[in-house]
């Protein structure tokens, strides 16, 4: 059997695994990454240690039941891990040290199963077609025929932002990716524009913090929002009468805010029932008809993702006090683009110009794929699904991983995991959700 996984970074790594622990001897794995290190993608790239998880590392598990064995590993490995370690005794570690952690894993189950090779192309799938019975992959070196193949695309890049007039050297100067941003170009008195209010750019800020930083720094997006603390430890809620099914974008958020409250009111805290929804998003996202989803989308989605995506403790803290000291300003605005001194934002009070000596936008990945490295196109033409929804609402996956299209010949052929595969679930992106899908993917291949 040959199995081909495209994309390398967590979600490929946790799904070659759990494949490694369950194929039979014959098998052979190929991972489709143009990335020299597996199991990092930008989430977990290699990066300064003040970039934090913003997840306990004791609740982080790669395959279900691993819970506990990252903390273990990075405590032994790292001579500065206890200074992580939280008042409630919950450590929040460096992101880049789960990437070097998942890396180590997936090379240990290699090398004890030596019948079952894996190997590493360092190169783009550009496209995907179905031959008789076998999935085509094209790539620069050719074309390669598999089995089973696992769509594990990771987070495309940050779409650009507007340059709307010429800019001259330095005026400002601008980092159009924040995973690329470098903050030694950034004198200590600059002022910062951050676009993007979201976990990204609590790491700008934390970069800049670490250089020395003690100008000004703007951070403009379009809610006004940013994400709330994490804690390490919350007790589990269950609410009263259990798991509901609203069929309804309007009676879903009522329910929500009941079931805060009641948490509130059993736990002194709201986050046990953000983590009771996440827990069963994928029951209370398939109860809603397709124009409830939409509509849950549209409205709903920014006031969702900062209760349900939260800050690491240390990084809230440190916003705080800039925020307190009057170095740290958040707007509400939509940014129109780039222009010689600033940036162009609309918001309440009309169209102004931020000043700026230093531009980052932090503003996501994309999530219409339109800057991903390889066509969504020609990567699901053997599926039938079109790549305009897939882009728009992701793959519908089942519990399993197994893609559902239009063509029915493909059905446990093809899966996928990930962010890129939310269609049917609501949330397929956190570390957790990913290892259990994974796992789910492996032994429906080997059954």
């Amino acid at each position: 059997m040959r199995i081909a996984i495209v994309g390398g970074g967590y979600a490929g790594a946790a799904v070659a695994v759990s494949l490694l622990k369950a194929l039979p001897v014959g098998a052979a794995i190929t991972i489709y990454e143009p990335e020299e290190d597996l199991g990092r993608g930008i989430a977990y790239a290699r990066g300064p240690d003040h970039h934090l998880l913003n997840v306990a590392a004791h609740t982080i598990a790669l395959t279900p039941g691993d819970e506990g064995y990252f903390t273990d590993w990075a405590l032994e490995r790292y001579s500065d891990a206890a200074s992580y370690r939280e008042e409630d005794g919950a450590y929040f570690f460096p992101r880049a040290w789960f990437g070097t952690y998942v890396g180590e894993v997936l090379s240990t189950e290699i090398r004890n199963n030596p019948a079952t090779p894996v190997e590493h192309r360092r190169e783009i799938a550009q496209a995907i077609s179905l031959t008789g019975d076998a999935l085509t992959i094209t790539s620069e070196s050719g074309r390669s025929s598999y089995d089973k193949l696992i769509l594990a695309i990771g987070n495309s890049p940050t779409p650009p932002l507007r340059v709307l007039e010429p800019i001259g050297s330095g005026d400002p100067h601008v980092a159009q990716s924040a995973w690329g941003f470098d903050p030694h170009v950034v004198s200590r008195d600059a002022s910062v524009v951050i676009v993007g209010g979201a976990l990204t750019m609590a790491d700008v800020v934390a970069s800049l913090e670490a250089m020395g930083h003690r100008g000004p720094i703007t951070c403009i997006s379009r809610n006004g929002r940013r994400p709330h603390v994490t804690v390490g430890y919350r007790p589990e809620f269950v609410p009263t009468g259990g798991l509901r099914m609203p069929t309804t974008a309007r009676e879903l958020v009522a329910t929500a805010r009941r079931w805060s409250e009641e948490s509130q009111d059993q736990c002194a805290d709201w986050r046990p029932c953000v983590d009771f929804i996440r827990v069963n998003m994928r029951h209370l996202w398939r109860a809603l008809p397709k124009r409830e989803r939409s509509r849950l989308h549209r409205h709903v989605r920014s006031f969702w993702e900062i209760h349900r995506y939260r800050m690491p403790p240390a990084a809230h803290r440190r916003i705080e006090a800039l925020a307190a000291s009057g170095r740290f300003n958040h707007m509400r605005a939509r940014v129109l683009g780039v222009v010689p001194g600033g940036v162009r934002i609309e918001s309440a009070s009309g169209v102004q110009v931020v000043s700026a000596d230093v531009v980052v936008n932090a503003s996501g990945f994309d999530t219409s794929y339109r800057t991903a490295p390889a066509s969504i196109g020609d990567l699901l033409s053997a599926t039938g699904i079109s790549p305009a929804i897939a882009a728009r609402e992701g793959l519908a996956v089942d519990d399993e991983g197994r893609v559902i299209g239009a063509n029915k010949a493909v059905f446990r052929k093809i899966y996928a995991l990930g962010f890129f595969a939310r269609a049917n679930h609501g949330d397929l992106a956190t570390v957790n959700t990913i290892g259990g899908i994974a796992a789910g993917i492996a032994a429906d291949i080997v059954s």
